[in-house]
């Protein structure tokens, strides 16, 4: 069996040092993470969160990045994004409300599980299109562009390469392409050296994998 810090060392999020991810950091408006604290919404799936257990596959990014995601959907003003993977529905709720806000804008959230998205609550699901199938199906039916892509479905490097590359095609100049769980494998930084960008990142209180962030 490979030594597991030698599987670590072929992938690019573990080869670099914490301190130099914090030199990279994807900078948000503090005033829009703020403005999380006065947000029912949140507040209620806040509330939710402790009575609940987070076995796999339904766990989340974490409640710092999701703020951050708010952050970046209330500042960017976005028309479309894609999710992919729901779980629970924690980063979706986290979205819809930062879409609510804005006044604009719709999610769309693909799974292959039809009972996903438990969190989302009625209110939030007037911007909301949960589409369930393989992203590999799912995603070649979205024709209209897109400002923000989240990967955060089958983490293997195939998978993660091919809705990488599909949002290169559908985001404008500017966009975003986030990812979950970036340390899996390198398909991430394998998509940003291919297009001469640089990867960043979003601080997360569950950082065994990051999340990761391009810029077209």
């Amino acid at each position: 069996m490979k030594n597991i810090q030698n599987w670590k060392k072929e992938r690019e999020f573990y080869k670099i040092p914490d301190e130099e991810k914090k030199k990279h950091l994807f900078q948000t408006n503090p005033i829009y993470k703020n403005e999380i604290k006065t947000n029912d919404y949140i507040h209620h799936l806040k509330l939710t969160l402790p009575n609940l257990s987070f076995a796999a596959p339904y766990g989340s990014i974490g409640l710092l990045a999701c703020s951050h995601i708010y952050s970046i959907i209330r500042e960017r003003q976005p028309n479309l994004i894609i999710e992919t993977g729901i779980g629970r529905g924690v980063t979706a709720t986290f979205i819809l409300a930062a879409l609510l806000k804005n006044g604009k804008g719709k999610l769309i959230s693909i799974d292959k599980g039809a009972d996903t998205g438990q969190l989302v609550i009625n209110g939030l699901k007037v911007n909301w299109d949960k589409r369930v199938g393989k992203t590999s199906d799912v995603l070649p039916t979205i024709t209209e562009p897109i400002d923000i892509f989240l990967h955060d479905s089958l983490h293997t490097y195939d998978n993660m390469l091919f809705e990488f590359e599909w949002a290169e095609q559908h985001i404008p100049e500017h966009g975003l392409v986030l990812s979950h769980d970036i340390g899996t494998n390198n398909s991430l930084y394998d998509y940003a050296k291919k297009y001469n960008r640089h990867v960043q990142y979003l601080p997360t209180t569950k950082n065994r994998y990051g999340v990761g962030v391009v810029t077209k």
